[in-house]
């Protein structure tokens, strides 16, 4: 019972978080619409991979180095918003190119691109968030305290990617329902996406710059 509280406590937050329309939901919502269901898989397992990284460094404690190291959350800061901001400007390219993008999406699926590159951007895009660090310090510091057994916190390792992984699954592909809507509204879909994504990176960029 000790060890059921704080699971469900931490499994609670994580989903929450999940749910926020940041960049782990937005990448795997946009390959739902505009791939094929096993590129979404591998777009989210990335996603997964990088939730795994990322609790693994909040278990041994090492955000909590990230975060006391100004040289090292300086250059996750920079790599991080480069890369964000970059996605948000292929977006807005594609949204920019109009006919193409909208034949593509008509077309569904859109240009294939590798199970590799969708792998990879998912775990790119998870990994690439700085604000990662300071949520799962929090959590591993604050709901999870000293007193919470060793063995409570490696349970978390494949129960937080797991909880990840379903929902941004099971979401996207909630979402690729209305293909159709989406080949009608690419354009500004894409350019929503290519804003959001690239304001998040410009943010996370100048961010106590």
């Amino acid at each position: 019972m000790e060890a059921t509280v704080p699971l469900v406590a931490v499994a609670g937050i994580h989903l929450v978080s999940c749910m926020s329309p940041g960049p782990n939901f937005l990448i795997s919502v946009r390959r739902g619409l505009r791939h094929s269901p096993r590129i979404l898989l591998l777009t989210t397992l990335g996603v997964a991979t990088g939730t795994t990284t990322w609790t693994l460094l909040g278990v041994l404690g090492f955000t909590a180095v990230i975060l006391g190291s100004p040289g090292l959350f300086l250059a996750l800061k920079f790599v991080g918003g480069v890369y964000l901001a970059r996605l948000g400007l292929l977006a807005l390219r594609s949204a920019w190119l109009g006919s193409a993008g909208i034949r593509l999406a008509a077309e569904a699926p859109a240009q294939p691109i590798s199970g590799w590159r969708a792998y990879r951007s998912g775990l790119l895009t998870c990994l690439s968030n700085p604000k990662a660090a300071a949520y799962y310090l929090a959590l591993f510091t604050t709901v999870l305290g000293p007193q919470t057994p060793s063995q409570v916190k490696w349970l978390l390792v494949p129960l937080l990617p797991l909880i990840s992984f379903t929902f941004y699954t099971l979401s996207a592909l909630a979402l690729s329902r209305f293909r159709g809507v989406y080949a009608r509204m690419v354009r500004g879909v894409d350019a929503v996406f290519g804003v959001v994504m690239l304001a998040v990176g410009l943010r996370i960029f100048f961010a106590g710059n």
